[in-house]
């Protein structure tokens, strides 16, 4: 007699903790392998925003980073960017799968337009919950400019500090102006 296979299918049955663990794990193991890549997108946006050496495309920013900072320099800010991956994947589908439950017990009928909408509750939820470490990890991923040290974790919360103070943590997180505009205080460009 055959044992009864013990593995969830399709995600039938799993709960909510368990749907959120697989998409944080998943999200993880996809954000490492690409991280160098992601580094390399980020110099990219700093330099075409700064106006500085034009770029020659992904691979030859990762060479270049690479050969004139060093390697590591490819997985610089790779703790945040972890830390963040499994907390904003873990936090979304935890809000949408306890959403959706929450919703079924109502009694709502599931449809297209329900689900869109709370999808987009639990998207509103993720983005204020990890909104802050965005905008640290965006930080310590462009680096240093103009002869400054790149920065890591702690530095990138410092000067994110001293420059805004608490609402540099809600500014848009976008790669961080550079050279003299960065020592003045501007953290990020606000777009309009």
């Amino acid at each position: 007699m055959a044992a009864a296979p013990t593995a969830i299918a399709a995600g039938a049955g799993a709960t909510a903790l368990e749907e959120s663990t697989a998409a944080a794990v998943g999200a993880l193991g996809a954000t490492l392998a690409l991280y160098p890549l992601e580094v390399a997108k980020t110099r990219i946006q700093a330099e075409k925003a700064s106006a500085s050496a034009p770029s020659h495309g992904t691979l030859a920013t990762c060479a270049r980073i690479a050969r004139t900072e060093g390697v590591a320099q490819l997985l610089a800010g790779v703790g945040p960017k972890g830390a963040l991956t499994v907390v904003s994947n873990f936090a979304f589908y935890y809000f949408y799968e306890s959403l959706k439950r929450l919703h079924a017990r109502a009694g709502c009928a599931p449809g297209a337009a329900s689900s869109l909408l709370l999808a987009s509750l639990a998207g509103a939820l993720n983005v204020c919950a990890t909104h802050p470490m965005e905008t640290v990890t965006t930080r310590v991923q462009a680096g240093g400019r103009d002869g400054d040290p790149p920065e890591g974790v702690a530095s990138a919360c410092a000067h994110i500090f001293a420059e805004s103070g608490l609402r540099g943590c809600a500014q848009r997180a976008t790669a961080p102006p550079v050279g003299a505009a960065r020592r003045a205080g501007a953290h990020a460009p606000r777009v309009a």
